[in-house]
């Protein structure tokens, strides 16, 4: 989705196409981080739903914990 700002307002939406997306496994995916969060770091629990900068910034930091936890899991 593309959204276009003018003097802080929402002006315009814009759908964009996702060629060769596998929905299936991107959800599965989500719903693995947002599990996993929700036991390990339940602080961060409820930013896939936060629409805030401040909820933006818990989804990278939970991203980032996620990929992390995984890169130890398979060493």
């Amino acid at each position: 989705m593309e959204i276009s700002f003018a003097n802080d307002k929402i002006t315009t939406f814009r759908e964009l196409e996702y060629i060769g997306v596998n929905w299936n496994n991107w959800n599965q995916e989500k719903d693995s981080l947002i599990n996993w969060i929700k036991i390990n770091y339940p602080k961060l629990d409820g930013f896939v739903t936060d629409m805030t900068m401040a909820g933006a910034k818990d989804y990278i930091k939970a991203i980032d914990l996620y990929e992390t936890y995984k890169k130890v899991e398979v060493e």
